[in-house]
C-alpha cells in the first residue's frame, strides 16, 4: 500500500512539467532553468508528512524544482480554485471533489496527463495501473486528465450503547435496507418538541451527488443515460428516492435535516 501511494504522489509531481511541455511542443526547453510549482491540496494531517518527504525527495534529486505546497480546509480550496482560474491565475497542480473538477476539465481549464512524462508507456498502461472504471470520471474524449489522490469509502457505523438505550439488539436489529434505516432512526431518534436533540442516523450534506445518486441507481435510475443524451432516467425512481428524503426531513418524519 505504502508503495502505492508513494509512486501515485510522485506521478503527481511529475505532471506540471509534462504539461508545460505539452503546451511548448516547438521551443526549446531549458531542463536545468529554475522552476517554481504551486500545488493546492486541502488539509489533511495524515498526507501531510508523507506528502511533505516525497516533495523533499523530489527536489532533492531535481535541485533546479522548487515545489511550494499550500493547504486549505476543503471547503475554502474549492473557493479559492475557482476565484485563482477566473482571474487566470490558477495554480500548476490542484485537487477537488471530482464534482467540483469535472468543470475545469469540460470548459478545457486543465492539460491532460502526458503519460510517458507522467511514468506510463501510453495511455493502456496508466489504466491497467488501475482498478477497472477509476479513472472514467476523469476520462473524456479519449484523454485522461488527472488522477486520484485519496479514495473514500463511506461507512455506516454503529453506536451499540445508543441502541441498546433505545432497547435494540446492535447485533440483530441494525438496519438492512434505507427503509429499516428510516424505522430504526425513529427508535434511536429525541426531540424536545420538534428540536432533534439525538438523530439515529443522518446524512452527509452537502454531498448529494455521492449519497443520494447510488439511492436512485439502488431503484435502477441514473442521473446520465449511458450514451450522455438523456438526463434524470427512470422517473419512478428518482420520485421514490426524493420522497424518501421528504419524509426523512422536518417536514415528514422529522429524522434528520435535509435541505
Amino acid at each position: 500500500m505504502k508503495k502505492a501511494l508513494i509512486s501515485m504522489l510522485l506521478v503527481l509531481l511529475l505532471l506540471p512539467f509534462a504539461l508545460v511541455a505539452q503546451g511548448q511542443k516547438d521551443v526549446a526547453v531549458d531542463e536545468n532553468k529554475p522552476v517554481t510549482v504551486q500545488y493546492w491540496t486541502h488539509e489533511d494531517p495524515a498526507r501531510t508528512q508523507l506528502e511533505t518527504e516525497l516533495i523533499a525527495k523530489f527536489m532533492a534529486d531535481n535541485p533546479h524544482i522548487t515545489v511550494v505546497r499550500s493547504t486549505q480546509a476543503s471547503v475554502k480550496q474549492i473557493e479559492l480554485v475557482q476565484t485563482a482560474f477566473a482571474a487566470n491565475q490558477g495554480p500548476d497542480m490542484f485537487n477537488l471533489p471530482i464534482e467540483n473538477q469535472y468543470a475545469y476539465i469540460t470548459n478545457q481549464r486543465v492539460a491532460p496527463v502526458d503519460y510517458e512524462a507522467a511514468g506510463y508507456a501510453n495511455k493502456q498502461d496508466l489504466l491497467d495501473t488501475y482498478m477497472a472504471n477509476v479513472l472514467d470520471t476523469v476520462t473524456v474524449d479519449g484523454e485522461v486528465y488527472g488522477l486520484p489522490l485519496e479514495l473514500t469509502n463511506w461507512s455506516i457505523y454503529l453506536n451499540k450503547k445508543v441502541f441498546r438505550s433505545a432497547g435494540l439488539d446492535p447485533e440483530k436489529d441494525y438496519p438492512k435496507t434505507w427503509e429499516e434505516m428510516a424505522d430504526i432512526s425513529e427508535k434511536l431518534v429525541i426531540r424536545d418538541g420538534d428540536i432533534l436533540i439525538r438523530r439515529g442516523f443522518d446524512f452527509r450534506y452537502p454531498y448529494y451527488l455521492t449519497f443520494f445518486v447510488p439511492m436512485v441507481e439502488q431503484l435502477g435510475g441514473e442521473l446520465i443515460s449511458a450514451d450522455g443524451k438523456k438526463a434524470i432516467v427512470n422517473d419512478d425512481a428518482w420520485l421514490k428516492a426524493l420522497t424518501f428524503m421528504q419524509q426523512w426531513g422536518p417536514s415528514g418524519r422529522n429524522l434528520g435535516s435535509p435541505t
